[in-house]
């Protein structure tokens, strides 16, 4: 939808299946659609906090399309990768700060309490490791893979993510989690492969290189050739 929206791409029928099959995936998960003896759906399961974590795979699709946008329209300037990360990161803790303003009622904090060394600690993993070098690794493979291949690999976090906690956390798992992460991972399967023959899956424009600079290249023709 973002890419007829804002790209002028086709919507095919295969990208409306694919969305259907995740939101159903989602359905399973949450107990909407009840596969493994629930007497009905509970549609009172359905809160706040699940519409507002519909809000992430909407924001992360726009900002993987506009990323690879970029990268292509910007394929000239040799530090772009860094210079959209860098762009990125600033936003991030602009939103933050605003957040901390928001809990705090206008006010800031006191932050005193984040220098001793295991805030600081958790601090540089969250910051730096996961936001500054997701956003880095992030823009180096989307020169290499289409949106399409990168939206495949991302839809692999939610079972990561809950692997971990079963294993780190102690945290129990429903056959419901097992099956509706596998529906939305095979939605996820399916709309990529489906577009691998189009421009969901295409490849890379070949990109002219130019030659690098020389103080040759400023002299006249003759003169080089004399050379």
């Amino acid at each position: 939808i973002f890419r007829r929206i804002f790209l002028g791409k086709p919507l095919k029928a295969t990208n409306l299946i694919s969305a259907g099959i995740a939101l159903l995936g989602v359905a399973i998960l949450e107990n909407i659609v009840p596969i493994f003896g629930k007497s009905k759906a509970n549609m009172a399961t359905v809160g706040v906090g699940d519409l507002l974590a519909m809000c992430q795979p909407l924001g992360f699709g726009f900002a993987i399309m506009r990323l690879e946008y970029y990268l292509d329209k910007y394929s000239h300037f040799p530090n772009r990768v860094a210079t959209l990360t860098a762009a990125q990161f600033v936003c991030v803790c602009f939103i933050m700060f605003l957040w901390v303003l928001f809990d705090n009622k206008g006010r800031l904090p006191n932050l005193s309490y984040m220098l001793e060394i295991k805030h600081m600690a958790a601090l540089f993993w969250l910051g730096v490791v996961t936001s500054l070098g997701s956003f880095l690794v992030q823009g180096k493979a989307l020169q290499k893979a289409s949106s399409s291949d990168a939206v495949l690999i991302y839809s692999t976090e939610p079972i990561l993510a809950s692997l971990m906690a079963q294993w780190l956390l102690g945290e129990t798992l429903s056959s419901s989690t097992y099956a509706g992460g596998g529906v939305i991972v095979f939605a996820c399967l399916f709309g990529s492969l489906a577009d691998s023959g189009d421009d969901g899956g295409r490849k890379k424009k070949a990109i002219i290189k130019k030659k690098p600079y020389s103080k040759d290249s400023e002299l006249p023709f003759t003169t080089r050739i004399n050379k």
